[in-house]
């Protein structure tokens, strides 16, 4: 450091210590020692008393210095204190501005092509104008082609646009927080997580109603200047019903859109959404409250994606021709960009004679790259999409079933990223992946579709590779694989056999079948099943599960009497009743009880009304 700024640093600390600034001969004489000058040149060159310049000036720096640093400093260590300050005092303003910036699963967004225009009008709203409701929508779906309707306005960029303007802005606010609605998240959950947040953890519990807790909110949106991002809004909206109307139990966040857009704040809230929310629609360029629609990349851009993937040769009028048949779709290009550089060793101009009717829909896109990959990367990407949310390794990994795949997630994971494009977040310090929207929607598809076959059939594979339903996430991704799977699995194959009743049928013939071919053999296969027949509300009295692998089944709140579980394997499902881990274990002379204490202090019964089949029968412990 220059001796200006060494003396300027010294005056900083000085003042918050004292809230007295250094004198002038204290700044001189600190700058002179920066030059190595010692107390008897000073005083020579400035006309003073060398014992006067050593002893009172000299002498009652470095004890202010010593008091304000909390370190002996000297004429010799000031340098080195100071530095020492600058340094641990930087470290601790990076901790405390990384304790107001959270990212939640926000995708990594460095790989990004162009959107200047957009992202100076978002700047120009947000920072310049103050709006209190900004939103990044898809496009109208009205495009050229059918594929803009086929796309239903996704892989458009609107989330990685939305965390590239965020990085780019976040001085501006004293606060940034970005959540995914992906998985519909419950309207208290996302809420009581912002004021959480906002109150730096103060705050750990809603006001009672939704008024009050909008108020609650509003409260430390007028006290700070915010950032509130919410990802994918379309999640919470109904898909099959007229545009921009809300799930019924998730009304609560459109009053939230309208109170931010309406009352007075210093913050402002970003969404991103397929399409508009439709009680906010009215608001837009009246009140505080502005929607971009995001449209397709320019041929320019466009051309950026193709060149970090290959070489590829083309006139203008071709890129031209290729990045308006895609209507500059990011996630299509992006496609199209693997599959002309891999089959027609990237000649555009081959691609638009030959190509171009083939894969004209991005469905047809990802069939064709979907076919070409490896089993265990296929496995990947059914994992990704039965997750709804963005996993780590660890978490990949468990949920595998063969112990090859297993060995081989990192290697499989890197071949993948090479082929796929995937979502790639950081949570807690772990690198975590994950699907785009319109990747999750195919595979999900894909998964029923399969599914469904097998189930029709009796040829089990995928039922027993993957679990439709997993009992162990979070109750609302549980939800989302019921409303994603579970539920249009069940429609169809209500269809496909005319009634429910005879689905039942079909179901316990599979359940026959499973005793002789999976007995005993890891799987997903007996949850699936029994997830199934719970949602369609079966008794399952008197069924038997016996020899079968029960892995991700969930039985909170189902009757199990007279279920037969013997020598089952249950490993993450969830049962009504939990308990603590077990200490001591004893079984009846007779065989016919078993008591299990647990390190809760309970005591468990279980007494066999079947062979191997037990039900509960709790006793207190005393004493």
């Amino acid at each position: 450091m220059h001796p200006e700024e060494i003396s300027k640093l010294a005056d900083e600390i000085v003042f918050s210590f004292t809230n007295k600034h250094l004198t002038d001969l204290q700044s001189n004489v600190l700058k002179a020692s920066c030059e190595n000058m010692t107390y008897e040149d000073f005083a020579e060159s400035f006309g003073y008393n060398v014992d006067y310049v050593r002893k009172d000036i000299g002498f009652q720096l470095w004890k202010l210095l010593s008091q304000a640093l909390k370190e002996k400093v000297n004429k010799k260590n000031f340098r080195q204190a100071l530095q020492r300050y600058q340094q641990n005092h930087r470290v601790l303003q990076t901790q405390e501005e990384q304790k107001r910036r959270d990212w939640g699963s926000a995708p990594d967004a460095s790989l990004f092509f162009g959107r200047s225009w957009e992202i100076a009008t978002l700047k120009q709203w947000i920072v310049q104008e103050k709006h209190r409701l900004v939103g990044i929508v898809g496009i109208s779906g009205v495009g050229k082609t059918h594929l803009s309707v086929r796309l239903g306005k996704g892989g458009i960029g609107k989330t990685d646009l939305s965390v590239k303007l965020a990085k780019g802005i976040q001085d501006e606010f004293d606060y940034l927080i970005w959540r995914s609605l992906r998985n519909a998240p419950p309207f208290e959950q996302i809420l009581l997580d912002l004021i959480k947040f906002l109150s730096n953890q103060r705050d750990n519990k809603l006001n009672k109603g939704i008024d009050a807790q909008l108020r609650q909110l509003l409260g430390y949106l007028q006290d700070n200047r915010c950032l509130l991002i919410l990802d994918n809004v379309e999640s919470i909206l109904q898909a099959d019903k007229q545009a921009g109307h809300y799930r019924q139990g998730y009304e609560e966040y459109g009053e939230l859109f309208r109170q931010v857009g309406e009352c007075s704040h210093n913050s402002c809230l970003l969404l991103t959404s397929r399409e508009k929310p439709k009680n906010i629609q009215r608001f837009d360029k009246i009140k505080p409250v502005r929607f971009l629609e995001l449209r397709g990349l320019d041929y320019l851009e466009g051309q950026k994606i193709f060149a970090e993937i290959g070489d590829f040769h083309a006139d203008d009028d071709e890129w031209r021709t290729l990045i308006e048949f895609y209507d500059g779709n990011p996630l299509a290009l992006e496609l199209a960009a693997h599959h002309i550089n891999e089959v027609f060793y990237g000649n555009i101009s081959q691609f638009l004679a030959h190509g171009k009717q083939v894969f004209g829909d991005i469905r047809e896109l990802l069939d064709w790259h979907f076919q070409r990959l490896s089993e265990h990367e296929q496995e990947i990407m059914y994992w990704l999409a039965i997750n709804t949310e963005a996993v780590t390794l660890s978490e990949l990994t468990a949920d595998i079933l063969s112990d090859d795949a297993k060995k081989q997630v990192t290697l499989t994971l890197q071949s993948l990223k090479s082929r796929i494009p995937l979502e790639i977040s950081v949570i807690d310090k772990k690198p975590s992946f994950g699907l785009q929207p319109v990747l999750v929607e195919y595979m999900t598809n894909k998964l029923i579709e399969n599914i469904y076959e097998e189930i029709k059939t009796s040829e089990i594979s995928l039922l027993n590779k993957y679990a439709l339903l997993k009992a162990s996430a979070k109750s609302y991704e549980r939800e989302t694989q019921v409303r994603l799977i579970i539920k249009p699995l069940i429609q169809t194959l209500t269809n496909e056999f005319e009634n429910q009743d005879n689905l039942i049928i079909q179901l316990n013939k599979i359940l026959s079948k499973l005793k002789k071919e999976f007995y005993l053999k890891p799987g997903y296969v007996g949850g699936n099943i029994i997830n199934l027949l719970c949602h369609l509300q079966v008794n399952l009295k008197g069924y038997d599960f016996s020899y079968l692998s029960i892995w991700q089944a969930y039985l909170q709140g189902i009757n199990l009497h007279q279920v037969n579980f013997a020598y089952s394997s249950i490993a993450k499902s969830v049962f009504t009743q939990i308990f603590g881990s077990i200490t001591p274990i004893v079984f009846s002379k007779d065989g016919e009880n078993l008591a299990v204490g647990d390190s809760l202090g309970n005591v468990y019964v279980w007494k066999r009304l079947v062979v191997y089949n037990f039900c509960f029968v709790k006793y207190t412990m005393v004493g």
